[in-house]
């Protein structure tokens, strides 16, 4: 069955507007806590209103003694915090705005964005999240508490 997950960031207050240009990081931790199967999607982190995210970094432990497993990294739909999937994902996925189908949860490591909508994002009057989705089911099973981790720098949009 496909779930969503809660990091230690969303299970927190919301992250605080930035000031100006200056870029701040919003770090974001979960640790596993059964075997993950595809779809399951990880709710990180949330960009505030009017801001963008300038980079971002996908670190994990070894998620797969089989070597198996690809990640995503995007936009999810629907209001922070709401774990009820379907609220969450369109046509089971979310987006693949800054990390699509990574390796690095099969021995683990850091992956940084590679794909340019996530900067190309334009600023919402809303808070969004941002979340990590298996792709690709692993094809062993993760050491009990793993961990993925989600560094995203943010800052203030500029409004024209």
């Amino acid at each position: 069955m496909s779930k969503v997950f809660l990091s230690n960031q969303i299970k927190q207050a919301p992250v605080a507007a930035g000031q100006g240009n200056a870029d701040f990081t919003v770090i974001a931790r979960a640790v596993t806590t059964e075997n993950l199967a595809a779809n399951h999607v990880f709710e990180m982190a949330v960009i505030p209103p009017y801001h963008t995210v300038v980079d971002a970094k996908l670190i994990t432990g070894d998620l797969d003694t089989g070597a198996a497993i690809t990640l995503s990294v995007g936009a999810m739909i629907g209001t922070v915090g709401d774990r009820v999937f379907a609220n969450r994902t369109t046509a089971n996925a979310i987006g693949e705005e800054f990390i699509a189908a990574s390796t690095v949860g099969q021995a683990g490591g850091v992956a940084r964005a590679t794909v340019a909508a996530g900067f190309l994002l334009a600023p919402s009057a809303q808070y969004r999240s941002v979340g990590v989705q298996v792709k690709t089911a692993p094809a062993g099973s993760a050491p009990a508490g793993a961990q993925i981790m989600l560094h995203l720098t943010l800052r203030a949009a500029e409004i024209l």
